[in-house]
């Protein structure tokens, strides 16, 4: 039984016994940052669904067990947003989504526990965010974890919620998704604030967005361009102004998918010298020469 499985490694987990459907966060760069609450649950689970690279770097946890690898995009026009699906992609993405729900219920059906994987927060800007309302019947669990915007601030090495006279921070998506609501809060009008931002960059479209950021930042407010956020193999961080980040950028392929974008005066900020200048004059690494962690890694470039 699930409920004896997870007492199995410690009490107090905390997890309903009569669960059976689990919406997992499992970090953004494999095992090392998923949780032993979501370990647990794997290893009490019959059905794991999961993007393929996701399959990759945790066969050793998921096993022998059966795993289903859906397509991408079945966010995509979901509930209210299907009668915006038009033309033969809107329309294979439904019917994907509709197999692989179909697959999930004939398996709780019988009585297996079915738990779905997700990189990073399940829940933060989350292509599975859709699962919650689907299957609402069955009382899904959500398990949390370290979201890539986490592991960005630790390659950072800053507090986004650390400036002088601000002490918040603005997570925005791109504004071309259809797996995400469009509204009022556009780049440009957050952009105003000129708070701490990060923004989750799912496509190759940095000067696009750059261009929407300067409509409310000057144009040396500190960026920062945080790649393969968590991944201490591939993890990188380029560090610029506004007006200089592109040129650093230069001849640098960033991934499609897993980069973020920062901007902020919480970039320079310290709380011992008024101010670290970070400019194309002085490498940024040299404002943080006081940091073992950057001056032996070299991550910031």
């Amino acid at each position: 039984m699930l409920c004896a499985a997870l007492s199995a490694t410690g009490s107090g987990s905390g997890l309903p016994a009569d669960t059976k459907f689990f919406l997992v966060g499992v970090g953004p760069c494999g095992p090392d940052f998923a949780s032993l609450r979501a370990i647990r649950v794997i290893e009490a689970s019959d059905v794991i669904v999961c993007y393929f690279w996701v399959k990759e770097q945790f066969a050793d946890v998921i096993g022998g067990r059966e795993v289903i690898v859906p397509g991408l995009g079945l966010s995509h026009y979901y509930g209210n947003k299907a009668k915006e699906a038009k033309g033969p992609k809107a329309l294979d993405i439904i019917t994907r989504r509709n197999t692989l729900v179909t697959k999930i219920r004939r398996h709780l059906a019988d009585g297996k526990t079915v738990a779905v994987l997700a990189t990073g927060d399940p829940l933060i800007y989350s292509p599975w965010a859709w699962l919650l309302e689907e299957f609402a019947d069955m009382r899904p669990h959500v398990v949390p974890s370290i979201s890539s915007i986490n592991a960005a601030h630790a390659a950072i090495g800053k507090s986004p919620v650390l400036a002088a006279n601000k002490n918040s921070i603005i997570v925005k998506a791109t504004e071309e998704e259809k797996c995400v609501n469009q509204g009022d809060d556009t780049i440009e009008r957050l952009a105003k604030i000129r708070t701490s931002m990060v923004l989750l960059a799912a496509n190759d479209k940095l000067p696009m967005y750059l261009g929407r950021l300067k409509a409310g930042y000057g144009p040396d407010t500190p960026v920062a361009i945080v790649a393969h956020a968590g991944c201490l193999d591939r993890e990188k961080v380029y560090i610029r102004t506004l007006a200089t980040i592109e040129s650093r950028l230069k001849g640098v392929t960033l991934p499609t998918h897993e980069y973020l974008i920062y901007v902020g005066d919480f970039i320079k900020y310290s709380l011992n010298i008024d101010e670290i200048f970070i400019g194309r004059a002085f490498p940024p690494i040299v404002a943080y020469a006081r940091n073992p962690i950057f001056r032996d890694n070299c991550r910031i470039l």
